[in-house]
């Protein structure tokens, strides 16, 4: 996971997928052991069971993840977009094909929070650890002087913008899988750009959290969906319409829209819709965020009608989401589970539920148990 804004991992797999077994502490204090430290599945996949339970089964105390040896070789692609539809399309022909390791990408409002989020002497730190995953003193050096001399403006007149990477066994293979990629957006109608956001994600994936504000200190939410990519663009055009529906109210209140996109797979279109609007920030914001950068953020008053909109709106993407039978991470008490489960897959869940934790004491609410 990044906190970079990729937050489900890579094109070609993530944390739940390497998971091969996980100690597990259920309620009654009990250790379960799932599966098998050497291959997955051995019989029943029960790693499977207890992955992405939100807690709500047990506390995870240790996991056997699979290494996977790092890319010898990376090659960065970035493209802008004047065409949404093209844009859509153009991320799920790279993705289907499986030429990404790491493939998102932004709309014009996001493209320019990010923009203007950090600051120079953000870049400055980011710069350094880029240049030390290149993998040599002076193709870092190079690499850096790119990454000065595109700025910021790279992307002043896009649209929206695609940002992958890949990852290869040698350079000719990386560079191999890049061109395609090339090929694909110049038949969509995209254009290349500077490459400087996936070199800088890729060098600096943990980022301290101090994005879970706007740049000036605007209160920031996140909604996703993950959908088939047939549905990106009808997911996308109904969440339009939505916005359009409220657009005076929106604006009254200054809620911003902005969109990241992310892949996941070959299988899979995440499109996380985020808002942000000037409102009181809360204690979490000040013992999350990095006191110097926290001190420097605007304090807002508390804006109760903006946030109460702001509800209203997240409970109409889910309805989105759910019309387009999208998937969704993170459950917790956000996404509605049971609605889009199948009645028998339900009833079991519940009766997993029951046996390892029968007091409703793990979690209790998670995933509408």
């Amino acid at each position: 996971m990044s906190q970079n804004g990729l937050f489900w991992g890579g094109g070609r797999g993530t944390i739940t997928a390497s998971a091969l077994s996980f100690d597990v502490v259920l309620a009654d204090g009990t250790i379960l052991r799932t599966g098998n430290a050497t291959i997955r599945p051995f019989g029943p996949d029960l790693t499977g069971l207890f992955s992405a339970d939100c807690g709500a089964l047990g506390i995870k105390a240790h996991i056997t993840l699979s290494l996977i040896p790092e890319a010898a070789a990376l090659a960065y692609g970035s493209f802008a977009f004047d065409d949404p539809a093209a844009f859509l399309a153009a991320t799920s022909a790279i993705a289907r094909a499986g030429l990404a390791t790491e493939c998102f990408g932004f709309d014009p409002f996001l493209q320019a929070q990010r923009m203007k989020r950090e600051s120079l002497t953000k870049d400055a730190k980011a710069l350094v650890g880029m240049m030390k995953a290149q993998g040599g003193f002076w193709k870092g050096l190079k690499e850096g002087a790119k990454v000065v001399a595109a700025g910021r403006s790279f992307l002043d007149d896009a649209g929206f913008s695609i940002h992958t990477i890949s990852e290869g066994r040698s350079q000719a293979s990386a560079d191999a899988d890049l061109a395609a990629i090339v090929a694909i957006v110049q038949a969509a109608g995209g254009k290349q750009v500077d490459n400087t956001i996936p070199k800088i994600m890729r060098a600096n994936p943990f980022p301290p959290v101090n994005s879970m504000v706007g740049p000036s200190g605007e209160r920031w939410v996140p909604t996703h969906g993950a959908v088939r990519h047939s549905r990106a663009l009808p997911t996308l055009e109904a969440i339009i319409a939505l916005y359009e529906a409220n657009r005076d109210e929106m604006e009254r209140f200054d809620i911003g829209a902005g969109y990241l996109f992310l892949t996941a797979g070959t299988t899979a279109f995440l499109i996380e819709p985020v808002f942000f609007w000037p409102d009181a920030m809360d204690v979490m914001h000040e013992r999350a965020i990095e006191p110097a950068h926290y001190a420097k953020l605007t304090r807002f008053p508390a804006n109760r009608e903006a946030r109460a909109l702001v509800v209203r709106l997240r409970a109409a993407l889910l309805e989105i989401f759910g019309e387009m039978e999208a998937a969704h991470f993170q459950i917790g008490r956000s996404y509605p589970l049971k609605a889009r489960s199948d009645p028998a897959a339900w009833a079991l869940l519940e009766s997993i539920k029951a046996q390892v934790d029968p007091g409703h004491l793990m979690n209790p609410g998670s995933l509408g148990l």
